[in-house]
């Protein structure tokens, strides 16, 4: 199993993780259009408006947190430390991963604000509901990834390993 990782998964990693982001999304999709627009319904209240205005929130926030991320790492990308990253060809790859979240949760925020402004009343717009849909999971895969190369990034800067510091630390 651990061979099949490091093969086929870790050289795709941002290619699969959006696979697996759009399988999810598009699995609720056939669920909630499999047993009706009733379960839709039933979840979100009739006046979704707060719904998209907290989601559209909460990704704008997010993507504020990757863009600082971002400068955290270009601001220490002259650093000793980051020679090796730098040098090796894992570094277009952490860009990557910073540049895909962004994208995602931009995504994100520009159909929940679409949604705010088109999901009026009753008349869902079930499209644009399932897209969101589909974005949501993607993003989140991608913001959990983009912590992780944070935290392994700040790992190499510090230049130790963080989890047996905070161990001993409490």
């Amino acid at each position: 199993m651990r061979n099949l990782l490091r093969t086929y998964w870790e050289p795709h990693f941002l290619r699969n993780e959006a696979l697996v982001g759009g399988a999810v999304g598009v699995g609720l999709v056939l669920v909630e259009v499999t047993f009706g627009n009733s379960l839709v319904d039933q979840i979100l209240p009739r006046d979704r408006s707060t719904i998209w205005t907290s989601l559209a929130a909460v990704a704008g926030s997010l993507l504020g947190f990757e863009l600082a991320a971002a400068a955290i790492i270009v601001s220490v990308s002259d650093s000793p430390s980051m020679r090796r990253l730098r040098a090796s060809t894992q570094y277009p790859v952490l860009w990557q991963v910073f540049v895909s979240a962004t994208k995602w949760l931009g995504t994100v925020t520009v159909s929940a604000l679409t949604l705010l402004v088109l999901d009026v009343g009753h008349a869902a717009t079930r499209p644009g509901l399932y897209v969101a849909l589909v974005c949501v999971v993607t993003a989140t895969l991608r913001v959990a990834r983009s912590i992780w190369a944070l935290d392994r990034s700040l790992r190499l800067i510090a230049g130790r390993d963080m989890r047996v510091d905070s161990a001993q630390d409490g």
